[in-house]
């Protein structure tokens, strides 16, 4: 049995569902005969077990730039140490550059195991007696050379190709998130009145007739109402609010304050109700739209109550109109009220008197819109332009003059 001059060991190849290529140091000289052994130490990863005499066959193929050799035989090395080994086959004498290794344990039962692939390298030899005439010598170098270049060309391409799916998911995300953006599903809107007033919501027309600022109250069961104006309360800013005492009368619905509108029977509705009220008094007292429910402020409480009805198709004509209740028809109410509002609309808004009681479209139309990323109540969060509202109003000589200046600097941007 032959010596081997050259062997090599590689580092330990374990079995894995993944089968990874491992780069090794192991290098041959291309033409080397019968003289060169590649040794292989095999383990397995846990659950994969047999044993080294259960090996019936040890298939080798090796692959270069320039074509594929295999199956080669191998053989068991050392059961004991548990290694597997393959010599240079004169096959391959003359390949040179990158080779793939692959070997293929074949088992009793009809079993096999695909160790890991691995590469090594094949070198031209230059003083073995088969090594060609000099001028012979530099055209296959050249030639190897363009091959391996040819090679890792191809490695590359190919773990390019093979991120390319991942690359193109986040480039589709990017994409749709940038479609997003620019469809408006993620810019948000609000709007600042002239008296400096914020809205997340465009305010509805308020259609409450009469002085809806400072809405009055009527008796209902003939109960007993003093009224005193230009209440101030300091949590809404107002100065102007109304104070009511109620005593007497004959039901528990101890007044009403008239809007003047009516909901008519058979249509459908969306309503944007509110009106601010504080209780001062020693009783419970419930508000009604006669379209919605019943809520009750306790004493003490001080609420802007609103109230959004979608889709409301009165059976019969029904007055707009806000109910004030009582628990007991003896229970006295001592309360405050500011600003009513009843208007159609889908969203509560903020309120604004009605386009007769007004001054100004200013009054009840916002001055400027803002537009944001975040649905946020923060001013600072939005970049604020005129309203198509304000710059009509301006152009109509109704704004003064350092509106008109500020409008001039800004008109290339309005909506």
């Amino acid at each position: 049995m032959a010596e081997y001059l050259k062997q090599q060991i590689t580092e330990i190849i374990s079995i894995n569902s993944e089968f990874p290529e491992k780069s090794l140091r192991s290098v041959w000289s291309s033409y080397d005969k019968n003289v060169h052994k590649i040794v292989v130490p095999v383990t397995t990863q846990s659950g994969i077990t047999f044993e080294m005499s259960e090996i019936t066959n040890v298939e080798v193929y090796l692959s270069f730039s320039k074509g594929s050799y295999g199956p080669f035989e191998g053989k068991v090395e050392d059961a004991a140490q548990k290694t597997v080994s393959f010599a240079v086959p004169e096959e391959v004498r003359g390949q040179t550059g990158n080779v793939t290794i692959s070997i293929m344990l074949k088992l009793t039962n009809d079993r096999q195991i695909d160790l890991v692939q691995f590469k090594a390298v094949a070198r031209l030899s230059k003083i073995d007696q088969d090594t060609p005439a000099i001028q012979e010598f530099y055209v296959p170098l050249f030639e190897d050379l363009v091959a391996e270049t040819q090679a890792i060309a191809q490695t590359e391409q190919a773990k390019i190709q093979a991120e390319l799916p991942a690359v193109q998911a986040q480039l589709d995300q990017a994409l749709t998130e940038l479609n997003q953006l620019k469809s408006g599903m993620r810019w948000y809107n609000a709007y600042k009145m002239a008296d400096g007033r914020f809205a997340k919501n465009y305010p509805n027309k308020n259609d409450y007739t009469g002085n809806s600022e400072e809405p009055n109250l009527l008796s209902v069961g003939s109960s007993t109402i003093t009224k005193t104006s230009n209440v101030a309360v300091a949590e809404w800013g107002a100065r102007n609010a109304v104070q009511y005492k109620i005593s007497g009368g004959a039901n528990t619905n101890a007044g009403r304050f008239i809007t003047g509108l009516s909901a008519d029977a058979g249509l459908t509705y969306d309503f944007d109700i509110s009106i601010y009220i504080k209780n001062i008094g020693t009783n419970d007292l419930g508000v009604n739209t006669n379209t919605n429910d019943t809520v009750i402020v306790k004493p003490g409480e001080s609420k802007w109550l609103t109230w959004s009805r979608i889709g409301y198709t009165p059976a019969s004509t029904t007055m707009r109109q806000f109910i004030v209740t009582r628990n007991n028809v003896a229970d006295e109410l001592n309360f405050i009220v500011w600003r009513a509002k009843h208007a159609i609309g889908k969203q509560v808004s903020i309120w604004t008197p009605n386009p007769a009681e007004a001054t100004s479209v200013l009054d009840y139309q916002p001055k400027e819109k803002g537009t944001g990323f975040l649905d946020s109540t923060n001013e600072t969060d939005y970049s604020w332009d005129y309203t198509k509202e304000f710059v009509d109003y301006a152009l109509g000589l109704k704004a003064d003059k350092t509106e008109l200046n500020a409008l001039a600097d800004r008109v290339s941007i309005l909506e």
